[in-house]
């Protein structure tokens, strides 16, 4: 079954801080298969072609060693799923043992997708020194902000509101 994106999404809208790691980690399998831990590939070539790349084989020899099972993506997947049910959020902070910052890519998501937002994952990462800025950061993608910016005032055209004078920050 796949995740109902616009409840979750409706449901960040209302309230943020409602939306726990658990909530999407029910059946978030179907919509981000596994395999996109080393590959942006989608459909045949993700669950065929991917598992031939170098990137694919060595993850799986860390990660078996790492969960202590056959170097399998079977076996991988199954003592992922294992721990993810009895603490996620333990795993992911052993996964993430010894980062200092992380830097999230979600310039490439589409509108429809669930991202948990950058404080929620800030709490995987030790905390910082008074003072200094979140060890969780989103790269900015201008790409993205400048298509984002655009549609924006497509809208407002559209809607026969003029623009003018448009400053970006």
């Amino acid at each position: 079954m796949a995740t109902d994106i616009k409840a979750i999404t409706e449901r960040i809208a209302l309230n943020p801080s409602s939306l726990t790691v658990e909530d999407l980690q029910r059946d978030i399998e179907s919509d981000f298969p596994f395999e996109l831990i080393v590959s942006e590939a989608s459909g045949i070539a993700l669950t065929e072609h991917s598992t031939t790349t170098l990137a694919h084989h060595r993850s799986i020899r860390q990660l078996s060693a790492f969960y202590g099972c056959p170097a399998t993506l079977e076996d991988i997947k199954k003592a992922r799923q294992d721990r993810v049910e009895a603490d996620h959020e333990g795993l992911v902070r052993e996964l993430l043992q010894g980062t200092s910052i992380v830097l999230m890519d979600d310039g490439l998501a589409n509108e429809d997708d669930v991202l948990l937002p950058l404080k929620s994952n800030s709490k995987f990462i030790p905390s910082t020194e008074a003072g200094t800025s979140s060890r969780v950061q989103r790269i900015v993608r201008i790409k993205s902000e400048m298509e984002r910016i655009v549609k924006a005032v497509k809208d407002l055209a559209l809607a026969n509101i003029k623009v003018s004078n448009v400053t970006l920050i």
